[in-house]
């Protein structure tokens, strides 16, 4: 699967940063995610040869949407539960991440997510939310639930959760969201004394 296209033999897909190729096996239960590989911004960085670096900035993605919950399956790591946004946003369901879902989330769970559940999108210099399915869905903040319409598109901050329906409370598989977090301010600075001539940029 390239950039959420499922592809078969022959076939070619178009990436982005922050787009990921997925090597995906089917069996009968589940779709699993063997590898997964992620196109991450490359660093800009100039510098000449013996000149001092003081500090090396690492570009950083736009957003990360992190999968948590109770209905998040157990053997999964905590790496395989991050998907990374791009600058043209990103739009979550199966049919666009059908292995990175099905690899983190059990599958009673799943059927609560649509195949198009819900997009990210640019708006000036943040990005908002706007619902896709017909399950209900929240933005949680500050200990304040807002209720997202498939006509209304909501701005998103550092820290929100996306709280998706899961069924009532006495059938529910467990509970499931997707935290936000803004890549401003997530640079790393990291600091160094001298730049030799076997150093790669």
């Amino acid at each position: 699967m390239v950039a959420g296209k499922k592809l078969s033999e022959g076939e070619t897909g178009c990436m982005d940063v922050g787009d990921s190729v997925e090597f995906l096996e089917d069996d009968e239960l589940r779709t699993s995610c063997l590898l997964r590989l992620l196109w991450l911004p490359e660093t800009s960085l100039a510098a000449t040869p013996h000149e001092p670096l003081k500090k090396e900035l690492f570009s950083q993605p736009p957003f990360t949407l992190s999968l948590a919950g109770t209905a998040l399956r157990a053997e999964c790591p905590e790496d395989q539960r991050q998907l990374v946004g791009k600058m043209s946003g990103v739009t979550l369901g199966r049919q666009h991440q059908p292995g990175f879902l099905s690899n983190a989330i059990s599958k009673q769970a799943l059927g609560f997510v649509s195949r198009e559940h819900f997009t990210i999108k640019p708006q000036n210099d943040s990005y908002q939310l706007l619902a896709l399915s017909q399950h209900p869905l929240w933005v949680s903040r500050g200990g304040q639930q807002q209720l997202c319409k498939t006509d209304v598109e909501v701005p998103l901050e550092d820290g929100d959760a996306v709280m998706l329906y899961t069924g009532e409370p006495e059938l529910s598989p467990g509970t499931l969201y997707i935290t936000y977090q803004s890549g401003k301010g997530m640079s790393t600075i990291r600091e160094t004394s001298t730049v030799s001539d076997d150093v790669l940029l």
